[in-house]
């Protein structure tokens, strides 16, 4: 399966809405360099339907939004023994989906020109990116 060029400005755009809803001390964890090549490259047309009154749920989310969000995560935002237990999860569910998933973060780094520390391209499951979710907003 092939990503539009669409498609990935609106995880991008997903990830940025999901981002203004989180804590500043995690948002100043990512670097402000990353944080402007993704504004950057968000969708002028789509709006994201996550409201902050409630809760986002992982179903809301899409696949390529998760896969950006996983990487911001693993990189700037977790502690190196979180860092440690979301590789070994990361490797546990690197079964599913690995094409798009690869397309989707070789997309992400090519159009940020910012190389991720080891990245390696899953599907997240739903539990695991409700954990990263979690740690975000922490609730």
């Amino acid at each position: 399966m092939t990503e539009t060029k669409d498609e990935y400005r609106e995880a991008v755009s997903e990830v940025l809405e999901i981002l203004q809803f989180a804590d500043e001390e995690i948002i100043n964890k990512i670097p402000l360099e990353v944080l402007k090549k993704l504004n950057s490259q968000k969708s002028i047309t789509y709006i994201p339907k996550f409201k902050e009154t409630q809760k986002i749920e992982v179903e809301q989310i899409s696949k390529k939004a998760k896969a950006i969000l996983a990487l911001l995560y693993r990189d700037y935002i977790c502690t190196e023994e979180e860092r440690k237990e979301f590789d070994k999860q990361l490797v546990e569910t690197n079964t599913q989906n690995q094409e798009n998933m690869d397309y989707s973060i070789k997309k992400f780094q090519k159009d940020t020109k910012i190389e991720f520390k080891n990245a390696l391209p899953v599907e997240v499951k739903k539990n695991f990116i409700q954990k990263i979710l979690d740690k975000i907003f922490k609730q």
